[in-house]
C-alpha cells in the first residue's frame, strides 16, 4: 500500500515528540513549578497533536477506502473475464456443433448410367459442405427452366418471383436444411444477447461468417426469401453477414438490391 507523504511526516512528528519527552524526563528537572510551566508550554502542542492525530485517522480511512475501491475494481475485472471465458466456451461449442450438422448433411443425386440401357440410373450420395453446391445446382436448374426468367432484372417483380420459387424449393427440402438454418439463427441470437461490448460482438460475428463457405452464403441468400427465412434475413441485414459474398455466383447481380445495404457492409 502506498503511504501518503503527509501521513509520513505525521509519524516523524510523533517520534520526535516521544524523544523529546524522554529527553526531558532524563534531565531530572526538580522544580514542580518549572515542570508545570513547561507542561503549559506544551498545551498548544498537545492540541495540535490531537488535531494531527484526528487527521491521521482520516488519512488512514481514506487509504482503506482507496484500497477497497481497488479490490472492487479487480473483482469486477475478474468477473468480466470469467463471463467472457464462459461466453467463448459456449460460442465455440456452438460453432463446433454447426460443423457437425454440416458434416451429417446428405444429398442424394440421381445420375444416369453410361450404359446403352434406356432409363438406367443410379444414386450418388454426397455429404458435408458439398451438399450446398448440389442444392445450388438444383436451384439454378429450376430457375433456368422457369419461364419467368426475364423478370430477374426487375427488382420488384424479382422479389415476388423469388419468394415463390424459394418457398417451393426450400419447402420441399425442409427436412434436409431447416435444422441447419435454425441452428445458425440460434448462434446469432446467442451473440446478440451476450453481456459483452458491441465491438466484441462484431468480432464474434466476423468469426461466425468466416466459417461459412461460398455456397453456404449463396443458399442462405435464397433461403432468406422463403417464408421460413425471415430470421435469417434479419440476421444478414443486422450484422453484415455478406461482406465477403461471392456476388458472381448469384443468378443475377441485380439481386443484391433485394437485401438492405447493411447486408453487404
Amino acid at each position: 500500500m502506498k503511504i501518503n507523504n503527509k501521513f509520513l511526516w505525521l509519524l516523524i512528528f510523533f517520534i520526535f515528540y516521544a524523544v523529546l519527552i524522554i529527553f526531558l524526563h532524563k534531565t531530572k528537572i526538580a522544580l514542580v513549578s518549572s515542570l508545570g510551566s513547561l507542561g503549559d508550554t506544551f498545551g498548544p502542542v498537545t492540541a495540535l497533536c490531537s488535531a494531527l492525530a484526528f487527521w491521521g485517522v482520516y488519512q488512514t480511512l481514506q487509504l482503506q477506502k482507496e484500497e477497497i475501491a481497488r479490490l472492487e475494481k479487480e473483482m469486477e475485472c475478474k468477473e468480466k473475464k470469467e463471463k467472457l471465458a464462459s461466453f467463448e466456451n459456449t460460442f465455440f461449442h456452438l460453432i463446433n456443433n454447426l460443423q457437425n450438422i454440416i458434416a451429417d448433411m446428405v444429398f442424394k443425386d440421381t445420375v444416369s448410367n453410361d450404359s446403352k440401357e434406356k432409363g438406367s440410373t443410379h444414386f450418388e450420395h454426397y455429404s458435408g459442405r458439398i451438399v450446398f453446391v448440389k442444392y445450388y445446382e438444383d436451384l439454378l436448374n429450376i430457375i433456368k427452366n422457369d419461364e419467368n426468367m426475364k423478370l430477374l432484372d426487375d427488382p420488384k417483380k424479382a422479389t415476388l418471383h423469388y419468394k415463390q420459387v424459394c418457398n417451393s424449393f426450400f419447402s420441399a427440402r425442409t427436412h434436409l436444411l431447416a435444422h441447419y438454418y435454425r441452428y445458425f439463427v440460434s448462434i446469432v441470437h446467442f451473440v446478440e444477447r451476450a453481456d459483452i461490448s458491441e465491438e466484441a460482438k462484431n468480432d464474434y460475428f466476423y468469426f461466425l461468417k468466416s466459417q461459412l463457405s461460398n455456397y453456404e452464403l449463396i443458399m442462405m441468400f435464397y433461403y432468406s426469401f422463403c417464408s421460413q427465412g425471415k430470421q435469417i434475413k434479419m440476421a444478414i441485414e443486422s450484422h453484415g453477414l455478406f461482406t465477403d459474398f461471392p456476388i458472381n455466383k448469384l443468378l443475377s447481380k441485380n439481386q443484391v438490391r433485394l437485401l438492405a445495404d447493411t447486408s453487404w457492409k
